[in-house]
């Protein structure tokens, strides 16, 4: 995912070749460590946006203490 200057957040695949090569953030579930790349976050902190979290809820994510994948919530 990409989060815009304006807090939007778009989906998007990249191949090797074209993949960003700036700060991204890992999102991750606690238990199984799948989740989500997010890029266009702030390269001096980890903590997820709110806009990310907000997506994550609709995609079924447990986001209050440990983020938990929607196989684990």
């Amino acid at each position: 995912m990409h989060l815009g200057d304006r807090g939007e957040l778009r989906e998007a695949r990249h191949c090797a070749h074209c993949q960003p090569h700036d700060h991204v953030l890992v999102v991750s579930c606690s238990r199984c460590g799948d989740g989500p790349l997010v890029t266009g976050t702030d390269s001096g902190t980890d903590e997820i946006p709110a806009a990310v979290r907000d997506w994550l809820a609709q995609q079924d994510w447990v986001v209050e203490s440990d983020l938990l994948c929607p196989n684990h919530s």
